[in-house]
């Protein structure tokens, strides 16, 4: 990445501004025959860089559903990786130069994860308003998800504020799916 590439993502100008201590809030929503009625609040905040293979890796915690994750701006997009080490799979979540239509293939664990690059999308939420990047993806396994929908979901990315909102529907069996949508407050 270059340097005024890397100036612009820490600078709060990139698509998933990386400066250490930056927190969103979302509130997270899910369906299901599991779901709870209330939608709880969830504090995703950047830690510190930790270099896996020469490259500098930022550390997420409480993001999309993890614990804590890794992610980095490159020349391929934005990355996002579970470990931070060698042999943890990267991933491209998002590629902003891609035009609407344009997909991309990875891996992530034992699941190929298939994006597609969307349009820019005005979003409303709680009186402010963004213009976010939307990225398509489902997962697939053929043999195990076979007369069934494997895992899906979208990611909405706004220039300067990072995830905005996520829809992830995974598929928990043969007869139920279970949806979480994280919208930033």
């Amino acid at each position: 990445m270059g340097t005024l590439a890397l100036a612009l993502l820490l600078s709060g100008d990139g698509w998933l501004p990386l400066e250490p201590g930056t927190r969103w809030t979302y509130e997270v929503r899910e369906d299901g025959p599991t779901a709870p009625d209330s939608a709880p609040r969830v504090v995703s905040e950047v830690g510190p860089s930790q270099m896996v293979a020469g490259q500098a890796w930022t550390e997420i915690r409480s993001f999309l559903g993890y614990d804590r994750c890794f992610v980095r701006s490159s020349d391929a997009g934005l990355e996002l990786r579970v470990e931070a080490t060698e042999e943890s799979p990267s991933l491209v979540i998002l590629k902003p130069e891609a035009r609407a239509g344009e997909s991309w293939t990875g891996t992530l664990g034992r699941e190929e994860v298939t994006f597609t690059a969307g349009t820019a999308e005005t979003l409303e939420q709680d009186g402010r308003r963004w213009t976010a990047l939307r990225v398509s993806f489902s997962v697939t396994r053929p043999e195990l998800h076979a007369g069934h929908p494997p895992t899906e979901g979208e990611l909405w990315f706004a220039r300067g504020t990072g995830l905005v909102r996520a829809r992830i529907i995974k598929d928990l069996d043969c007869q139920a799916s279970a949806g979480t949508v994280w919208i930033l407050k």
